[in-house]
């Protein structure tokens, strides 16, 4: 077995692959995904296992640099394939060396593993009390990488899941359904732009704020080429009044973001277009949806409404590799939060 940091073009492939394919695969570690956030001035390293020439485990690690602060961040991972969960020590070590080395003030490790063991596909038997993931502190103390806990499963094993529908969700469909609109995927750079911008304006009128589309459009179209992620749209009277940016990984759809035209609430955009998710789910034989984690307490009724589950990791654990200097950290973000948007664009045109 070979143990190695890369970035080289070829590895980076095959660890997509590895990603969409097997069950295990989470999108945030997608190299498109990592790279991504290079916006914000921000550089990733791919730390991969290898066995015979093929991967068998890994993770990216996202690696934010401002000034002489440096932080190692894995959002969901290590990623390893069934049967090989004996070697996630191995890779634990391997990061938290990497982290010492790089110097690094802090190190985050978001590990995959379900705090209920109710899907083995997702859940790491073997990880041990004395594993070295549990000398780190719970929860996060750097919030700028988002650590996923875990998924919202919607079942779709046996094609029939408005068995587990909430009756104001079927109710909700039904009215959609009958209210003329069309479903697509959004195809040309125009109809993608055209789809996010449905999204950032739904942000902006529900008092919350995402990437700007000049900052995720090269990651948004790579992931499409690479077919890693569809722009669901909904449209009515010729205008897109709705639309769902999803993820193609671990042989599932996941919904990452959306946005809906507040004039057309009636309709019942979001559950049309997530209903129409599930139908193309089905017939890509996924065996589940993950229609994601978080949001307001409607939100995640919103989503409960379809009979999503939410499967939570057993925790993100933090590192605080150099106490000194990571007190000056929070010093200064405690007081530089508000301006972030405008520090990351800055510190973005730095070379």
């Amino acid at each position: 077995m070979d143990l190695f940091f890369t970035k080289e073009d070829k590895w980076l492939q095959l660890w997509d692959e590895f990603l969409k394919y097997n069950s295990r695969g989470h999108y945030s570690q997608y190299s498109s995904w990592l790279q991504s956030y290079k916006a914000y001035g921000f550089d990733f390293q791919l730390l991969l296992l290898v066995e015979h020439n093929r991967i068998i485990a890994g993770c990216g690690l996202v690696i934010p640099k401002v000034a002489f602060f440096k932080f190692v961040i894995v959002p969901v991972g290590p990623i390893i394939s069934e049967f090989n969960e004996d070697k996630i020590e191995l890779l634990l070590q391997k990061i938290h060396e990497f982290a010492l080395k790089s110097r690094a003030c802090y190190l985050q490790i978001n590990v995959p593993c379900l705090a209920d063991d109710l899907q083995s596909s997702y859940s790491f038997s073997s990880i041990k009390a004395d594993s070295f993931y549990f000398t780190g502190l719970d929860g996060t103390k750097f919030k700028y990488v988002i650590s996923v806990d875990g998924f919202r499963f919607v079942d779709l094993s046996d094609k029939n899941p408005e068995k587990n529908y909430s009756s104001n969700t079927k109710r909700n469909i039904k009215k959609s359904l009958d209210g003329n609109l069309e479903f697509r995927l959004a195809q040309t750079d125009q109809e993608i732009e055209i789809a996010y911008n449905c999204i950032a304006n739904n942000a902006v009128s529900q008092g919350y704020s995402v990437r700007s589309y000049a900052d995720f459009k090269s990651t948004i179209k790579q992931l499409i080429d690479n077919d890693e992620a569809v722009f669901a749209v909904c449209i009515s009277d010729n205008k897109v009044v709705g639309s769902l940016f999803l993820l193609e990984s671990g042989g599932r759809y996941n919904y990452i973001s959306g946005g809906t035209d507040r004039n057309y609430n009636n309709y019942k955009i979001g559950h049309f277009l997530h209903h129409k998710i599930i139908e193309l789910s089905i017939q890509k034989n996924y065996k589940v949806y993950d229609i994601s984690v978080g949001g307001n307490a409607g939100v995640v009724r919103f989503k409960e409404g379809f009979g999503g589950k939410h499967l939570r990791f057993i925790g993100t654990k933090y590192w605080i590799l150099r106490p000194s200097l990571f007190k000056i950290f929070l010093f200064f973000d405690a007081y530089l939060k508000p301006h972030k948007a405008k520090i990351a664009r800055i510190l973005s045109k730095i070379k």
